[in-house]
């Protein structure tokens, strides 16, 4: 294949299980791609062909470190993008001659969107001030000049969803989409273990409200417990006429059918907030424990715990007639998402100004090194 004229690289290392990581960013890259020839750069072959049947993208894969460092040495790649903290992403970091780029696949909340991983890049797209603010009030050492706030290109082509369910349901819909279990102990803000089977058992027995039910991709992957507790949730539902199970696609299509949305501690939660509607958020917060800044985003929503958990579905009621937290969540947003204008792609074209901009940085740094 040809790909002497291609300057920037997407490495993804990680297994199909990770999909969702590069599915949201397919859209953006694409538009990226209008402008400036991409290419993937891929370890697994489930991801290679997923690729393949996806996108029209031109598409590397490298078996081993050498066959990788070979790909780069003969090839003329200005830019690298990673949109995760695989601890592959070292076997790519091996080329002295690019600029690495972190651009992440979402702004949650969590203490893991402040590694100290983030150094091994020379820099990092963060959507807003949020993001921004918590590099700098919690990493020991750094270089604030390393983050760039681009907004969340992804907003910029949120789809429509085909479910149509306010035209067959005369109901108010509610999303329940609790996040998966992390890679650790300390890293678990999902719900499903505690609050789960609870949620959705209220919401199923109620006349008022019909469910939809979205959890992360990857529930359950580390925790037998959580997984069966998902697979049971997935079967109550099937077996019920008060809701709906979806396992794919991109879960920001879902909100125009939606009237109020139950998130845990996740950058789905982040992405609502540009949807304007009510949400509530379980109380996992107890979780973060190694980080200076507070999680604002439990401002821009009512908390569940086992305090109110049993009042749940008068919380819903009250939050569709008041959504008392409009006002702050308005705020919260654009700490959060920005002042982009995402119906104007504007978020996208900052994005796609930055990439050239760094392929240009780094023509003048291996100058220098010349």
């Amino acid at each position: 294949m040809d790909i002497t004229d291609i300057e920037v690289a997407i490495f993804f290392a990680d297994e199909l299980e990770k999909k969702y990581q590069i599915e949201q960013w397919l859209e953006v890259l694409n538009f990226l791609n209008s402008q400036k020839k991409i290419l993937f750069v891929v370890k697994d072959r489930k991801i290679l062909h997923w690729l393949q049947d996806k996108s029209n993208f031109t598409i590397v894969y490298y078996q081993n470190l050498e066959s990788l460092t070979t790909f780069y040495s003969e090839n003329n790649i200005k830019v690298v993008l990673y949109v995760n903290n695989g601890l592959r992403n070292f076997h790519s970091l091996i080329n002295s001659r690019a600029l690495h780029i972190h651009i992440n696949h979402g702004e949650s909340d969590k203490t893991s969107t402040i590694s100290n991983q983030v150094k091994s890049y020379d820099y990092s797209f963060v959507v807003g001030n949020a993001a921004y603010d918590k590099y700098e009030q919690n990493l020991l050492k750094k270089d604030m000049h390393q983050f760039i706030r681009i907004g969340r290109p992804q907003l910029d082509f949120v789809g429509k969803s085909n479910l149509n369910i306010n035209a067959v349901v005369s109901k108010k819909v509610i999303l329940y989409a609790p996040t998966w279990e992390g890679n650790y102990s300390s890293m678990n803000f999902s719900s499903l273990a505690q609050y789960g089977l609870n949620i959705v058992l209220k919401l199923l027995s109620s006349s008022e409200y019909y469910l939809v039910y979205k959890p992360h991709p990857t529930m359950g992957i580390r925790d037998v417990y959580i997984k069966e507790i998902n697979n049971k949730i997935i079967k109550l539902i099937a077996n019920s006429t008060q809701g709906k199970v979806i396992l794919e696609g991109d879960i920001n299509a879902i909100y125009n059918s939606i009237d109020l949305a139950i998130f845990d501690n996740s950058a789905v939660a982040i992405d609502y907030l540009c949807i304007g509607k009510p949400m509530l958020m379980t109380d996992m917060f107890s979780h973060i424990k190694d980080r200076v800044s507070e999680p604002i985003i439990s401002r821009a929503s009512r908390l569940l715990s086992d305090r109110n958990l049993d009042k749940l579905l008068l919380i819903i009621d009250e939050e569709l007639k008041n959504d008392t937290l409009y006002s702050e969540r308005n705020r919260i947003k654009e700490y959060f998402l920005g002042n982009y204008d995402y119906s104007k792609k504007e978020s996208s074209r900052l994005f796609v100004s930055k990439v050239k901009e760094a392929c240009i940085e780094r023509d003048m740094l291996l100058d220098r090194l010349k």
